[in-house]
């Protein structure tokens, strides 16, 4: 199975704290990841 881990204080500066929920999709043969929306 592919995996991707990303590591490092930038991500927690950009607001992905331990225990968020991720929104990943693809577009344009790229990766976006960003977070989940609160519903």
């Amino acid at each position: 199975m592919p995996t991707l881990r990303l590591r490092g204080r930038w991500l927690e500066q950009l607001g992905f704290v331990i225990g968020s929920k991720l929104d990943i999709r693809m577009r344009d043969g790229e990766l976006v990841v960003s977070l989940a929306r609160k519903d």
